[in-house]
Formats: structure tokens, C-alpha cells, sequence
């Protein structure tokens, strides 16, 4: 196993979470990359989630890069007090939105 991508219930800012983690050694091979997409098809697909956030922390850039890459979009509108240095980044489905 290289690691894990996560879809989180709505715990710590009240929606649902994106994550991801590599082990050691793991990264620079795009298997975050190709896990997250498989989860984003999934949720926007067949749970028909319209939105969700993955926290990620300001300092992490590769995992940064990675949600913008994704199509994710800093959303400054969603913080969590007890960690301020984690940064929210929005995923959104294709069409029609409404913000939450």
C-alpha cells in the first residue's frame, strides 16, 4: 500500500472532507493523484455530492498543487479555529452550483 485517500464526514468545519496521504517514498508517481480523481468520480457520481473541502496545511505544497490541480479552489470562507494554519480548498461538480 502507498498510502490512502479518504472521503470524511462532515466533522470538523461541516461538510464533507477530501484527504490524502502517501507513505515514505510514495510520492512523485501520481498515485494521489489518480486515487483522489477515482474518489471525486465516485462522490460526484454516484453519492451526488455537489461540493466538498480538503484541508490542507499552508506549508504543503505538493498537496496544494495537487488539489488545484484537481480543480479545487482556495475557499477563504472556510477555517478551522484550532488548527489556523490549515488552508480549505473547495472541489466543486460540474454545472449549476449553489454556494453552501
Amino acid at each position: 500500500m502507498a498510502g490512502l485517500v479518504s472521503l470524511n464526514p462532515p466533522f470538523a468545519v461541516g461538510e464533507p472532507e477530501l484527504g490524502w496521504i502517501l507513505w515514505e517514498g510514495f510520492d512523485g508517481h501520481g498515485y494521489a493523484g489518480e486515487a483522489a480523481e477515482a474518489a471525486l468520480r465516485f462522490v460526484w457520481g454516484e453519492l451526488g455530492w455537489t461540493t466538498l473541502v480538503s484541508g490542507i496545511h499552508e506549508a504543503n505544497a505538493k498537496s496544494i498543487r495537487l488539489a488545484e490541480r484537481l480543480g479545487a479552489c482556495l475557499d477563504p470562507n472556510v477555517f478551522y479555529p484550532p488548527e489556523p494554519e490549515t488552508r480549505f480548498y473547495r472541489f466543486r461538480a460540474a454545472g449549476p452550483q449553489v454556494d453552501p
